[in-house]
């Protein structure tokens, strides 16, 4: 195919694209219409002005093996996914990893369209920015209509002031396979929701995360997102203040249907910290958490909003 080009060994390096109205993808651009195969080789150090320090994507980007590594851009510094017609994005293999926004998304920025991570790992990437709507160390999501699948892979070690693995501002995110684990936050050390539905199932794994405030594995922050717990597993995650899995700080709402929340620890509310939203719980356990307030209160479950429990095990 003309519009299709393959990578499969090699080194795209030393790129810029920072001039005005040309500053995006300063590694390898991805036109509208055209597909971009990347099996093996490294796309390193390169850098954009605005979006995709290492790749910029319009059209549909297989990444199949091979490293995006050390990019810089203001808005996803490995990969930048937008929201161009029929703009798509499958990650296979391969790591994206150690790149630097200085907004959101340091490993990957998903603007629209469709995005399934199946396999690889996004690692040890940052976003810098500390203010308010900025963050994503591993991953950044945005825009009414997206959608990310992660149904493999592992995201871990990243950094944010916000989602230190995942920032869901908007759109649909489902967790049925991949393992989000260590990353680190002041909110959300595994993931940050504002206005998005984040549903968790199948071997979907959360854990081991941890954040100097609240929400070490989950933190929802708005009254329209929410979070569905069908299955899967958070576990092992660490707060220094409130909700050492979840932490809901508006009146959106958790679901518990099914799965395990276990090993999480906090001041309060070792698992689950609401302090205002509401809570219904199907089935699930929610079991062997910690709370290290001196009277050990709410080591399961705490908070001011409201609970509705119609099954499982607390």
């Amino acid at each position: 195919d003309s519009n299709t080009s393959e990578a499969d060994n090699g080194k795209i390096t030393g790129g810029k694209a920072e001039a005005e109205g040309d500053n995006n993808g300063g590694g390898i651009y991805v036109a509208a219409g055209a597909d971009f195969d990347l099996f093996g080789g490294s796309i390193t150090d390169n850098k954009a002005g605005n979006d995709g320090g290492g790749v910029y994507n319009a059209g549909l980007f297989n990444f199949y093996g091979g490293t995006i590594t050390e990019n810089e851009s203001t808005y996803g510094a490995g990969a930048y996914s937008s929201s161009a017609v029929d703009a798509a994005m499958n990650m296979y293999g391969g790591t994206i990893s150690h790149n630097t926004a200085q907004l959101k998304g340091g490993g990957l920025f998903v603007q629209g369209n469709t995005v399934n991570i199946k396999g690889g790992t996004i690692s040890n990437n940052e976003a810098i920015n500390t203010d308010s709507g900025n963050g994503g160390g591993g991953v950044f999501i945005d825009n009414v209509g997206t959608v990310v699948n992660f149904a493999g892979g592992t995201i871990s070690d990243n950094t944010a002031r916000r989602g230190g693995g995942v920032y869901a501002n908007v759109g649909t995110i489902n967790i049925d396979g991949s393992i989000i684990t260590k990353n680190n936050a002041h909110w959300g050390g595994g993931v940050y929701n504002v206005h998005a539905k984040v549903t968790l199932s199948g071997d979907g794994t959360i854990s081991h995360n941890q954040t100097s405030a609240h929400g070490a594995g989950m933190y929802l922050n708005s009254s329209d997102g929410k979070y569905i717990i069908n299955g899967g597993y958070i576990k092992n995650n660490k707060a220094d203040n409130s909700g050492g899995a979840i932490y809901n700080n508006y009146t959106g709402e958790i679901v518990l249907n099914d799965g395990e929340i276990s090993g999480n620890s906090a001041k309060e509310g070792g698992a689950i910290y609401f302090r205002l939203g509401t809570l219904t719980m199907t089935g699930g356990e929610v079991r062997n958490n910690t709370s290290s307030n001196a009277n050990g209160s709410g080591a399961g479950v705490s908070g001011t909003g409201t609970i509705e429990l119609l099954g499982g095990v607390i």
